[in-house]
């Protein structure tokens, strides 16, 4: 029993080493999964499904990349908004990534409160109405850093190397009447599906300025984000 919890120990503490202490491979490693044992093998059932992380297999230091995504924000203001980022950065290293905050297009849908509140009517008679003013760009900056690696299997069988990213950033948005600043983090994985591309969801928490009824007031809007990273 003792030489089993010893044996249990040492593969832990070998697969928490080779994750966190071996240094970065110089290729992207997408493999079929393969037992390196014989089926006559005396080898306990329990080592016979276990997969140990022994190495950051994508390298990302000093390449140039273009993070494309669209975000959509959860709010309880009376517009929905949806963007288009296209933020070009570079890869300081494996860890570290900085880049451009670029929002193009921004897509304001109204939600429901906005229609109930134009059916209303003020005491002089005109039509009650909410005042928003629409983003129409962003620009800013971000840094993204990215301190746990890993691979996450697929029907047993097939590995996807990943990234688990903490972000952080500051941008300034352009509205249909003036404009307001933005401060945002977030936390997301990176899937990399192939060499040069991957794919990336993040969940991002802001303090954006909004202009609503000609206020300018700093508000939390939360943004789910879905998309691709692409590495030149």
């Amino acid at each position: 029993m003792g030489h089993c919890l010893n044996s249990i120990f040492l593969t832990c503490f070998s697969a928490f080493s080779l994750a966190f202490f071996t240094p970065a491979s110089q290729a992207a490693d997408f493999k079929h999964l393969k037992p390196e044992f014989n089926e006559s093998d005396d080898i306990p059932e329990l080592y016979r499904n276990m997969g140990v992380v022994q190495r950051k297999a994508f390298v990302k230091s000093g390449r140039f990349l273009l993070d494309t995504h669209f975000a959509m924000d959860f709010s309880d203001g009376p517009y929905t908004l949806y963007g288009l980022e296209v933020n070009p950065g570079y890869a300081i290293n494996d860890y570290f990534e900085i880049y451009a905050n670029i929002v193009p297009l921004f897509i304001s849908n109204p939600r429901s409160i906005v229609g109930k509140v134009e059916q209303l009517k003020l005491g002089n008679g005109d039509q009650a109405t909410i005042l928003f003013s629409k983003p129409k760009f962003q620009i800013g900056g971000e840094i993204v850093w990215s301190p746990a690696y890993g691979k996450d299997s697929i029907i047993g069988n097939y590995i996807i190397r990943s990234d688990t990213f903490l972000k952080f950033g500051a941008a300034l948005i352009q509205y249909e009447d003036g404009s307001g600043l933005r401060f945002f983090s977030g936390i997301g994985k990176s899937f990399f599906l192939t060499s040069w591309a991957s794919y990336r969801f993040a969940v991002t928490g802001s303090y954006t300025q909004t202009i609503l009824d000609g206020q300018k007031n700093f508000s939390f809007i939360a943004f789910l984000e879905l998309g691709a990273v692409f590495y030149f």
